[in-house]
């Protein structure tokens, strides 16, 4: 259903009495473009109507922290909670998906795999072309938006897994990933 099921460790901390889950909607996309295509099947009018459903339906968008914040039995949530989370670093999301979500009220939480960003790394960059800039990405935080780590390279998991059974390389993957972006 595009959701989770959120077991609360402390149902009495939410707002309606006796409730124990709670279904929070997520949504996850890639970017956008002007024109519909298989890779970006997304464009900004879509978005936007997309996005003003939502907004009509009372949702509130949270982030990572404030979830685990909640399940850690501190705070509330909103009423109707909503997660918008986009993968990598593309510029379309700093320069689109980002306008319309400020102007229904939301923030996203962006999953930023570092390799497009690193000026040396031209296979990534190739890959994803035209990419934000450190200093684009700290005006989504500035905006209130939540950054992950999402791998350096991102590499395929399953093939991952098969390669390297022991995990290093995708924890290697992953802590350069994070140290980049601290």
């Amino acid at each position: 259903d595009g959701g989770i099921d959120i077991s609360h460790p402390a149902a009495g901390m939410m707002e309606h009495p006796g409730a124990k889950m709670m279904k929070i909607p997520i949504t996850m996309c890639h970017g956008m473009d002007e024109v519909r295509s298989p890779d970006k099947p997304l464009t900004p009018g879509t978005f936007d109507t997309l996005i003003s459903i939502a907004s009509e339906l009372g949702f509130e968008s949270i982030d990572y922290n404030q979830l685990d914040h909640w399940r850690a039995g501190h705070g509330r949530l909103p009423e109707r909670p909503i997660m918008f989370d986009l993968d990598h670093p593309v510029r379309s999301i700093r320069y689109g998906i980002h306008e319309v979500l400020a102007r229904y009220g939301f923030a996203g939480n962006l999953f930023i795999n570092t390799g497009p960003l690193d000026p040396s790394n031209a296979e990534q960059r190739a890959i994803y072309g035209d990419c934000m800039t450190w200093e684009q990405i700290g005006e989504l935080v500035a905006a209130g938006w939540h950054v992950g780590a999402h791998t350096v390279n991102h590499p395929n998991l399953s093939v991952l897994s098969l390669e390297d059974p022991s995990g290093d390389r995708l924890r290697e993957e992953l802590a350069v990933c994070d140290e980049t972006i601290e």
